[in-house]
């Protein structure tokens, strides 16, 4: 699914998933055991992750210097952001990944061709 023109608020609810943003001011909200894949085109997308469970990939998040990671319902058992960017690892193919968990069923963010140095603090929230 492709945005428009922004502002747009779209939600997953499990599944796989594909998104491309563009515009200015958009919010994915994925909730559950879900397999999103976003390519960010766009300022200030908001991306609000609820569950530890979700294996998504974001491309194009480094570029956009407004763009807001939201972990919410204790994703990911942060309780910071400074926890949140000292969990930051390199993803081994030129981005960076942020486990949600350390268990068997624990999920990821990838941020797809963005190095650490290009992820900031103002990038995350813990709602």
């Amino acid at each position: 699914m492709t945005n428009q023109i922004g502002q747009d608020v779209i939600t997953a609810n499990g599944g796989s998933d594909q998104f491309n943003f563009v515009g200015f001011g958009s919010q994915a909200i994925i909730n559950g055991p879900a397999h999103v894949d976003i390519v960010d085109h766009s300022t200030g997308l908001t991306v609000t992750v609820n569950s530890g469970n979700q294996i998504d990939t974001i491309s194009g998040f480094g570029h956009d210097p407004l763009g807001v990671i939201d972990l919410a319902n204790g994703a990911g058992n942060y309780h910071s952001v400074a926890d949140i960017m000292s969990a930051l690892r390199s993803d081994g193919h030129g981005g960076t990944v942020l486990a949600l968990g350390s268990g068997p069923d624990a999920g990821s963010i990838d941020f797809v061709d963005a190095a650490i140095s290009q992820l900031h603090a103002s990038n995350f929230a813990i709602v």
